[in-house]
């Protein structure tokens, strides 16, 4: 982009590779860095399935990126 930055608005972020879905597209893209966001959904064991609700925390503050926190 023109003022230097990585993300630029647009409707479809999905079309844009900003929202990568599997392995190979998150290691083509240059693995997952410490800044990077995670969109992580809870599993509901009780229901087997997913909640509906998610967050996206920083890779860093997930414990399997945290070399702290093993």
């Amino acid at each position: 982009m023109a003022d230097g930055s990585l993300y630029k608005a647009t409707d479809d972020p999905e079309g844009d590779g900003l929202y990568l879905r599997d392995d190979l597209a998150i290691k083509d893209a240059g693995g997952v860095q410490p800044g990077d966001r995670i969109e992580v959904r809870p599993w509901i064991a009780k229901e087997g399935r997913f909640s509906w609700a998610s967050n996206d925390p920083k890779a860093s503050e997930l414990a399997m990126f945290n070399k702290e926190a093993k």
